[in-house]
């Protein structure tokens, strides 16, 4: 049985990101304060190290750590799914003009993807604190945030927006629309999704608007944002679209472990149970499929091998699971078999090259005449883990059962625990630890265990 250690690969590293960022104030006067509110999630399936947010000032709408560091801030080691929220003071420039803010997370070690540790640009207007006069209206769209960063496909979202009038006069009836981009830049020519029409709004007043949407069927990211038609006589018009916020399409990963025998060395004809279970490793809701069990003639399991039984998995949320058995009867030919299951691939799935479980070895045994006497034959069977993907140096516990499959007693030995680079276990692998055995009668068996430390390099370890 595989044991994977946390590392970081697609599936079992941890992935920080920077989401739910939010300006308590975007038209701040000159000098002024204002509140910058971030959240850092690890959505990798790994637990990440303790690291350091860093607040941004940038001159553009894109948020990088080569941009005007203005505080940091400390965060602490987040499970897989877990979540800080963190908030800084920061103060507008002195000088007038639009401004953009954002944070990002230092990478930690093995993370997935690094490309992602930063936030969307908050824009600011700093303000004139010379009292308003009348004249021409300059309509700006700014605070674009969303119900939901990281929905499945095809699930409702809010965006929503904050409309100002930052000009000295009312401005007329508009319309606001709602794009989906590409890229980080909103822009007319972006994807429409949606329009508000907007009544008068006076001179330093706002309106805050909102939409709901149905997130895209393809994983992946996308940019949401607004931008309002200008109007009459508006002294500038090239702020009339928002910053973007992001959003992830979270994806479904099926795998198939922990396959398991109720008897690893049946005899030939004789009925056992074969035991897998579904697991979903991905961020995204998988729909309901079909566990297939197969029987083939190598260690290999894939979906051209002997299909023996099949089971329905219903729909599984992110790291949830579904065991399920199927009785099947051994070959009436005496030999080695190997029985495995397959997941059958759903929609939008992140990877559909581990839908396999590993194998199992079965060996079917010649069956017994009545009443006959003979030698002993030791097997180790029901090899198990606890924890199949623990973090490295974390503690797990190995067990086995010992079987007589003999016609004879069994004297006394010694059961050894073996540590491997690949899925063959010898006596020539890293022992790791032992048991000792009493004597078993023929059919006897002795369930034993171990308490083991996962490597503390990552990787898959046998």
């Amino acid at each position: 049985m595989a044991t994977s250690v946390d590392s970081g690969d697609a599936k079992e590293g941890a992935d920080l990101v920077v989401v739910d960022a939010s300006l308590s104030d975007d038209s701040p006067a000159a000098g002024g304060n204002s509140s910058l509110s971030v959240t850092v999630r690890n959505v990798g399936a790994s637990t990440a190290a303790a690291t350091t947010v860093r607040y941004y000032r940038s001159d553009d709408a894109t948020i990088s750590s080569s941009d005007t560091k203005v505080g940091t801030a400390a965060v602490a080691a987040l499970p897989a799914s877990g979540s800080i929220s963190q908030s800084f003071e920061v103060t507008a420039p002195v000088s007038f003009g639009a401004y953009y803010y954002g944070a990002c997370v230092d990478p930690v070690r093995d993370e997935t993807d690094t490309t992602n540790n930063c936030s969307t640009a908050l824009r600011i207007t700093v303000q004139d604190t010379a009292p308003a006069q009348p004249g021409d209206p300059d309509l700006v769209v700014a605070s674009a945030t969303v119900s939901d960063s990281s929905p499945s496909a095809g699930v409702r979202f809010a965006l929503s927006v904050s409309v100002t009038n930052g000009g000295g006069g009312s401005s007329a009836a508009t319309t606001l629309h709602y794009y989906r981009s590409a890229d980080a830049t909103i822009t007319t020519s972006d994807a429409e999704v949606g329009t508000a029409e907007l009544t008068e709004i006076s001179a330093s007043g706002s309106t805050n608007e909102s939409v709901e949407l149905t997130a895209p069927g393809a994983p992946g990211i996308y940019y949401y944002g607004a931008c309002v038609d200008s109007v009459t006589s508006e002294t500038d018009a090239t702020n009339n679209c928002s910053t973007s916020v992001r959003i992830t399409i979270r994806e479904p990963d099926l795998v198939v472990v922990s396959p398991t025998m109720s008897d690893y060395g049946p005899a030939a004809g004789v009925p056992f149970a074969f035991t897998a279970t579904a697991r979903n490793d991905g961020t995204g809701t998988a729909p309901a499929t079909t566990l297939r069990y197969y029987r083939s003639s190598d260690d290999t399991i894939t979906t051209s091998d002997t299909q023996v039984g099949t089971k329905p998995v219903g729909g599984l949320a992110s790291s949830g699971s579904s065991s399920q058995s199927v009785d099947l009867s051994a070959p009436a030919a005496p030999g080695i078999y190997y029985y495995g299951a397959c997941v059958d691939a759903v929609a939008d799935e992140s990877d559909t090259t581990n839908n396999c479980s590993t194998s199992v070895e079965v060996t079917v045994q010649q069956m017994r005449q009545e009443g006959s006497q003979g030698e002993p034959d030791l097997k180790v069977t029901s090899v198990t883990v606890s924890d199949s993907g623990p973090a490295a140096g974390a503690r797990f516990r190995l067990s086995a059962t010992v079987t007589n499959d003999g016609d004879g007693a069994a004297g006394a030995t010694t059961l050894r625990y073996y540590r491997s680079s690949d899925g063959t276990i010898t006596d020539a692998d890293t022992e790791v630890g032992n048991n000792a055995i009493v004597a078993l009668a023929d059919s006897g068996s002795a369930g034993k265990s171990v308490e083991l430390t996962a490597s503390a390099t990552p990787g898959t370890y046998y």
